[in-house]
């Protein structure tokens, strides 16, 4: 849980987040000192969602995993976006080249006020502190990679240029002068699978036809310039497809995903699609931190089970 406290005032609850990182403002219009903004995190709920320790909490090794990395670096902290323009929104805007460079630029002007924590941790929590006179509109940032980072500068510098990534950021911008009531929002951290080198579980488009596959992830399906649902082929076979390095029965390999998801945006092409965004919808039970019952989905079980009973991860793409 993150928790924002401004000196002197009462707290109020903000939101719960999807790979809970959850945070709480709270209203700061007037009588500004120089005490600082304290922002305190759950390291825990952090640790259990990157593989660290299931729901029960008790500690998991995340290189047994074969859905996620075995990530040894987490920072925290507050990401102006003055470089980038606008806010940071995976959802809308991919991390392309560009927006990676913007990214590291950006990081750079804040990271005074960013922590770096080495996973996995034994602490419970952390503290940050933003001084009020902080007066950019900032977001909330969280990255983890499996490179064992010294200092928030190594995580956009050589040290960390071919560390397989994860991040995430909050959809709103906040200023600490125009904080005036609770605010609800999500922050997602999502593997950053349009950059080499790609982390385990990726389903990705890039460029054209172009795409990102790495096990183990089950893909659900594709969404199309916005729909809300599944782009339904008639040529390429029928979605959950199963993507593992080593396949068993009902599972496809690596190459065979990335054939389908090519072909499928050739029948979108033939159909008369004009193509401007692509959503791959995925989900990872081979996740220690999946449920139970998630874990034990056979592999013939339909795209609406893997949807009831697992966590989606959905990665898109614009052109």
């Amino acid at each position: 849980m993150i928790i924002l406290h401004l000196p002197n005032k009462m707290l109020l609850p903000l939101y719960w987040v999807v790979f809970p990182l959850f945070f709480f403002m709270t209203n700061s219009c007037t009588n500004h000192n120089e005490e600082p903004l304290t922002v305190s995190i759950d390291l825990l709920s952090i640790q259990q969602q990157l593989g660290f320790m299931n729901t029960n909490g008790m500690r998991l090794n995340s290189s047994d995993s074969p859905a996620n990395e075995p990530l040894r670096t987490l920072i925290v902290g507050p990401l102006i976006f003055e470089e980038n323009g606008r806010v940071y929104d995976p959802t809308t805007q991919p991390i392309t080249d560009a927006v990676e460079d913007a990214l590291e630029k950006d990081i750079a002007q804040t990271s005074n006020y960013m922590k770096l924590i080495s996973l996995p941790t034994d602490s419970d929590s952390i503290l940050l502190e933003i001084p009020e006179t902080f007066g950019k509109d900032f977001q909330i940032f969280a990255a983890a990679t499996d490179k064992r980072l010294d200092t928030v500068g190594d995580f956009t510098g050589d040290d960390n240029e071919d560390g397989k990534m994860y991040l995430g950021f909050s959809t709103t911008s906040y200023n600490i002068d125009s904080i005036s009531s609770s605010v609800n929002e999500a922050i997602v951290l999502r593997r950053q699978c349009v950059r080499v080198p790609y982390p385990k579980g990726c389903a990705s488009y890039r460029k054209y036809k172009n795409v990102t596959v790495t096990a183990a992830v089950e893909i659900l399906g594709v969404k199309v310039n916005g729909s809300a649902n599944y782009y339904q082929s008639t040529d390429i076979p029928a979605f959950p497809w199963v993507v593992r390095d080593t396949p068993k029965a009902n599972q496809i390999t690596v190459n065979q995903a990335k054939s389908g998801l090519r072909d499928l945006v050739t029948e979108m092409e033939n159909a008369g699609i004009t193509i401007k965004k692509l959503v791959v919808s995925t989900t990872h039970k081979a996740n220690p931190t999946e449920s139970t019952t998630c874990r034990n989905l056979a592999d013939t079980a339909n795209v609406n089970s893997y949807e009831t009973q697992c966590e989606i991860a959905e990665y898109p793409y614009s052109y």
